[in-house]
């Protein structure tokens, strides 16, 4: 039988023991370790199928775009300088040299001393800057100008060829393709030739038959122009003839109780107007009234000028 070695005997239970407790807390503790990790691996919320991540596909690295330069503000529209071709001479070096002359020579500035010399000085500097601002400002104003009137016929050229290039073009695979077919029946030109003979002959007699209305009303107006014209006052030799006779004094002397009912007749009554308007033109008695009821003289003249053809 073997017998235990000398370490193992000196060993008592209570050392044993407390290697066993000093064991344990290290198991516990590689546990805790992996379970904080699993938790801290799957504190992500969960992701629903319809989500756009629920499958995760990776995006390609930011490519570097070039931004366009921002300039702040813009331009404003100048005032039209070069409105004719003839101004174009105002950058000339005659024009600017009228435009602004050099001084005429002073006293020199070294020559004046104080404050009075510093203040010659300035005004030199600031009509020099003011000469040299108006003639670049001239130079570049013309400059702008022809750029944009460059630019201007450049895009009217390139819009004017696109428009050129689409009506020119053939027609498109798509378009004569999806087009509603025409029966060969239906693009004889016999069906239809006819059919517009006939409405271009109806068309000529509708505008023969109305010219011939027109021209036959006009000759009628022209005939009852010339029917009334025999009344008309065309001169004053007819005018002062008429007024002589009318407003002499023998002409009311001989017609005391004439007067303007008398020569026209009394206005008509509103029966009269009704019963003229119904159709109806009264009794004799009422016909023989006065000279006022012509209602069927009217209707005589008319039958007259239909089977003559003119007016009466």
């Amino acid at each position: 039988m073997a017998t235990r070695p000398s370490s193992l005997a000196s060993l008592s239970r209570s050392s044993i023991v407390r290697r066993q407790q000093s064991i344990i807390p290290i198991r516990h503790a590689s546990t805790t370790t992996q379970q904080s990790e699993y938790e801290s691996q799957n504190t992500q919320p969960s992701i629903p199928p319809e989500h756009p991540t629920f499958i995760h596909v990776p995006s390609p690295p930011q490519q570097q775009a070039l931004l366009p330069r921002h300039h702040k503000g813009t331009l404003p529209l100048p005032r039209q300088i070069f409105k004719k071709p003839s101004d174009s001479a105002k950058i000339t070096p005659h024009y600017l040299s009228k435009v602004t002359p050099e001084p005429f020579p002073r006293i020199k500035t070294a020559t004046r001393a104080g404050t009075e010399g510093e203040y010659i000085a300035f005004k030199a500097a600031s009509s020099s800057l003011r000469r040299q601002n108006l003639r670049e400002g001239l130079r570049t104003l013309k400059t702008r100008q022809s750029r944009t009137d460059i630019s201007l016929q450049k895009t009217v050229t390139q819009r004017r060829a696109r428009f050129e290039s689409a009506v020119s073009a053939p027609e498109r695979p798509d378009e004569y393709l999806s087009r509603a077919s025409v029966l060969s029946a239906m693009s004889d030109p016999s069906l239809w030739s006819s059919a517009k003979a006939r409405s271009l002959s109806e068309r000529r007699e509708r505008y023969a038959a109305l010219m011939a209305a027109r021209e036959e009303e006009k000759c009628n107006k022209l005939h009852t122009l010339y029917v009334n014209a025999k009344d008309f006052i065309v001169s004053n030799d007819q005018l002062n003839r008429r007024i002589e006779t009318v407003f002499e004094e023998p002409y009311w002397q001989n017609n005391p109780d004439m007067g303007i009912w008398d020569k026209e007749g009394f206005p008509e009554s509103t029966n009269v107007l009704l019963r003229g308007a119904a159709g109806k033109e009264g009794n004799a008695m009422d016909q023989a009234e006065g000279p006022w009821r012509k209602l069927g003289e009217e209707r005589v003249k008319r039958l007259g000028e239909e089977l003559t053809g003119g007016k009466m």
